[in-house]
């Protein structure tokens, strides 16, 4: 599947190979062709590969394309055809190198991942509700992105508990795809680290997998370093085209660096191209502004070196071509995370942060009001000045940050979220950034705690239910960290004010369940359960739930039907067995004389089961949901037998003789059951 079309019609015989790997590779002179070696390159990047040796014999048949660029006694034309091949090989060494990248199995990205450590810190699970708070997270994630509803990978959503760059939607390779302190772990510069870190456990399992699989990756790239290295004095390379490959695949390649000799070499080498090159070559220079970002991130050199890199960060932020603002951006998170992670001042920042945070706040702070106008033009750049300032934000103190900045950032992402034509990946984007600021950051929630109940709610009533079930998040977000004392401490009273706020929250959910699509409603009916019994006692929210479940507009009468039976069950739990009888009893007009007799039948049913201490007949209930609308002699017959079992575990003579007179006033209705009823107590 390797071998090109072109390759087969010039007569190729993969047979006639000496190799014993099932995928040979090509020889030489079928390389030197650049429609040959472009699908090569292309089938090798989408496939991948299979072994070891394959790995190593692709290694050398593409190394051998990229040695064989000596321009003596040729003419210009073939001069040309051999750049334009060793450019292709060189894409071609970059892809079959970073398909290590891939796990757990190195070379087969349709069964493996790209390994991918974000620069954010992971949240820590420490309290109860920050526990609650991920499992109800996780599942509306995994819950969501399976329905069928989820066609296309950009409408899926990720979790607050994500490991991945705020930036980053995607599983494909890009900039940032490992984080500064992945890199300090794989150089050595960073000792002592906990071996629980997610960042170590990345590293460790790369390494074990490269020695499982015999792979020297080491090897290779010492000896890109030094062809580079000879290959780049310009006195030996004529072709812009190769320069830029070499180059980005330098950066590229960056991310399997495993010494601090080689970040060195590459901010010493880009720092110098940066000075000779011309400066008109922005195709060249975003690379180069990124590279010496990243290499200053990890090496912390002299404060002299930050002054280099400021001036051609503010040089580049003031160009109109947008690929170099992306890439100042890029190298804005790399220094940053670098600073904090290499910050040895006690309560303060570092002086590299000191020189370089200001130009990031300013560039920020001008673009913020554009963002709405400007977002078209490129919605990489959108959300990589959400990421910037969401991670200043998050991890400088807000003594170090102009003061004015946060205020402009939370209100400008509030005002982001509250347009009524959405940008789905910038609205993710700011919706996961401003969750992690709630539960990171509990002083901000005081200042936009309001605004963003208010977005949540109105959310929840968008017709599009990918902003539904982002609303559903944030709300649950926001109610998990600010209720925190309350979900850890059942015994702790909730104010008669707080109670009323919390049931309006809860209310946009079931105003959801009557609008929502399906698998929406099986998401939060799912979660109710749970998220109920976090927040309320029975008594508090039982009579909410029970006018939802009875509503005439209500169309998901069999979902909501389980939380109904999970609340029951929890008062039961709780001794408030009495009061749930009460509530039943008198509930029961509703059932007898506003429904049809299958409707009023299986209602009853659920609720006389739901009620039930009986453990047999509890477990029939999964199989009562499914009976909904049906009326055959079983569901006659299980209505007698609930209802039986409730009546003789009522608690009071007046419960009971309430009950009979309820069901005489309608047992001689035709085709209600009733009668049956009446007649099995």
């Amino acid at each position: 599947m390797l071998i090109p079309i072109k390759a087969w019609n010039e007569g190729y015989d993969p047979c006639s190979s000496s190799s014993q790997n099932p995928v040979t590779p090509l020889p030489i002179e079928l390389l030197q062709d650049v429609e040959v070696l472009e699908e090569y390159i292309s089938r090798l990047t989408l496939l991948g590969w299979t072994s070891r040796q394959q790995f190593e014999e692709t290694w050398m048949c593409l190394l051998s394309v990229l040695c064989n660029t000596s321009t003596n006694d040729n003419s210009n034309e073939e001069i040309n055809e051999m750049y334009t091949c060793a450019s292709i090989a060189v894409k071609g060494i970059t892809s079959l190198l970073m398909q290590t990248l891939y796990h757990p199995t190195p070379g087969k990205g349709n069964t493996s991942n790209l390994l991918h450590v974000s620069r954010d810190t992971p949240i820590i699970c420490g309290r109860i509700s920050i526990k609650k708070l991920r499992d109800v997270q996780l599942f509306i994630e995994a819950r969501y992105n399976k329905s069928l509803y989820v066609s296309d990978r950009n409408v899926k959503i990720n979790s607050l508990f994500d490991d991945r760059n705020l930036e980053k939607h995607l599983k494909t390779y890009s900039v940032g795809q490992l984080s500064i302190k992945y890199f300090l772990i794989a150089v050595g510069i960073l000792e002592n680290v906990d071996q629980k870190c997610f960042a170590y456990e990345i590293w460790n399992n790369r390494e074990e997998t490269l020695q499982k699989f015999g792979l020297d990756i080491t090897s290779c790239l010492h000896f890109l370093q030094d062809f580079y290295t000879q290959l780049l004095q310009f006195q030996k390379i004529s072709s812009l085209a190769l320069l830029h490959e070499i180059v980005c695949s330098i950066l590229t390649l960056s991310d399997l660096f495993n010494d601090k000799i080689q970040f060195n070499w590459m901010m010493d080498l880009f720092l110098d191209l940066l000075k000779v090159h011309a400066v008109e070559d922005e195709l060249l220079h975003q690379y180069l502004i990124i590279g010496v970002c990243k290499s200053a991130a990890v090496l912390n050199p002299e404060l002299e070196v930050y002054e280099i890199i400021k001036k051609y960060l503010v040089q580049f932020l003031k160009s109109s071509f947008v690929p170099s603002k992306i890439a100042c951006l890029h190298g804005f998170l790399y220094i940053l995370e670098g600073c904090k992670l290499n910050n040895i001042s006690i309560g303060g920042i570092s002086e590299e942060l000191q020189l370089i945070l200001p130009c990031a706040v300013e560039y920020i702070q001008m673009n913020l009001n554009n963002l709405a106008r400007n977002a078209h033009q490129s919605q990489q750049h959108t959300q990589l000045i959400w990421s910037v300032a969401f991670y200043i934000i998050e991890n400088v103190e807000e003594v170090h940050i102009e003061s004015s900045f946060i205020e402009n950032v939370l209100s400008g992402a509030i005002s982001c979220l509250s347009e009524t034509k959405k940008r789905i990946t910038e609205y993710k984007c700011i919706m996961k950034g401003l969750q992690r600021l709630i539960v990171l950051k509990k002083n901000l929630m005081m200042k936009i705690g309001k605004q963003v109940v208010k977005l949540s709610m109105d959310g929840l009533k968008n017709e599009n239910p990918l902003i539904a079930i982002l609303s559903l998040q944030m709300l649950f977000t926001y109610m998990y960290t600010e209720c925190a004392e309350h979900v850890e401490s059942r015994d702790q009273q909730t104010s008669p004010e707080n109670l009323v706020q919390t049931i309006e929250k809860f209310s946009a959910l079931f105003e959801r369940i009557k609008k929502g699509y399906s698998f929406e409603v099986e998401i939060i009916c799912f979660l109710l359960p749970q998220v109920l019994d976090d927040f309320f006692t029975p008594a508090d929210i039982l009579t909410k739930v029970i006018c939802e479940f009875l509503s005439t507009q209500q169309p998901h009468q069999r979902l909501l039907s389980k939380v109904i039976f999970h609340l029951f069950q929890s008062a039961i739990r709780q001794n408030q067995l009495t009061l749930l009888q009460d509530w039943v009893v008198f509930s029961l007009p509703n059932f007898t004389q506003n429904f049809s007799y299958p409707m009023a039948t299986w209602c009853l049913t659920c609720f006389f089961i739901s009620a039930s201490c009986n453990k047999w007949l509890t477990s029939l209930f999964p199989y009562i949901q499914t009976r909904m609308q049906r009326y055959e002699y079983e569901d006659r017959e299980m209505l007698c037998v609930a209802g039986s079992d409730f009546y003789k575990n009522l608690s009071t003579e007046k419960q009971k003789q309430t009950f009979r007179e309820n069901f005489k006033i309608v047992r001689d209705l035709p085709e209600m059951p009733f009668n049956d009823l009446l007649s099995s107590l």
